[in-house]
């Protein structure tokens, strides 16, 4: 089969929970029998490289923020949790309670670094494409968005600096109050 063309689907994303799943048709060239090698740009067409680089990007930033969604629905069970066995007495499980809590804040750091890789090849790809695409080069700057943003980023408002110091501020609390009540330390309040 060398040098002949077959059609694959390959995944924008795999998303199973969402009720459809994107897909593009790219025209590959066999070479040997042993891999693929994609055909050039122009043949498949810079609205379809646009399309699946738009739909990866709004993917994983769709996941990064539906991810910080159930770590604070975590982070507030685990609270409630803490609360309850304060109220009943139960100090025993307030440091187990609180080093789950400090390993979910780890776990979803982790999936935060992994999100955010991902995110950055979808705007990296969207930003390649501001750069070489003609129609790009006739808007003035305020309209090539990637580009803008680039210039005008600022660490300190940026949703990759204050996640990393949610997580990892979740965690020190949650680390301290694990060691904390591991000795048998109680809050003053709850002292019997």
């Amino acid at each position: 089969m060398y040098g002949s063309q077959e059609e694959y689907y390959v995944p924008i994303f795999y998303a199973e929970s969402l009720s459809s799943l994107y897909s593009i048709s790219i025209t590959v060239n066999i070479v040997d029998g042993i891999g693929v090698k994609p055909m050039s740009d122009d043949k498949i067409g810079k609205e379809r490289i646009f399309d699946y680089a738009w739909e990866w990007f709004k993917y994983h930033a769709e996941q990064r923020l539906t991810a910080f969604r159930f770590f604070t629905i975590f982070l507030g069970l685990l609270i409630l949790a803490l609360i309850e066995c304060l109220k009943d007495g139960y100090y025993s499980f307030l440091w187990i309670i609180a080093l789950i809590s400090a390993f979910i804040s780890v776990v979803f750091l982790m999936l935060d670094f992994r999100n955010q890789q991902l995110v950055e090849l979808g705007k990296n790809a969207l930003l390649k494409l501001e750069q070489t695409d003609k129609g790009f080069e006739t808007l003035s700057p305020e309209f090539r968005l990637q580009e803008s943003d680039l210039i005008k980023r600022n660490l300190i408002v940026s949703h990759q600096l204050w996640y990393i110091v949610i997580y990892l501020g979740c965690f020190g609390i949650s680390f301290i109050l694990a060691c904390l009540f591991l000795n048998g330390w109680i809050p003053v309040a709850c002292d019997v």
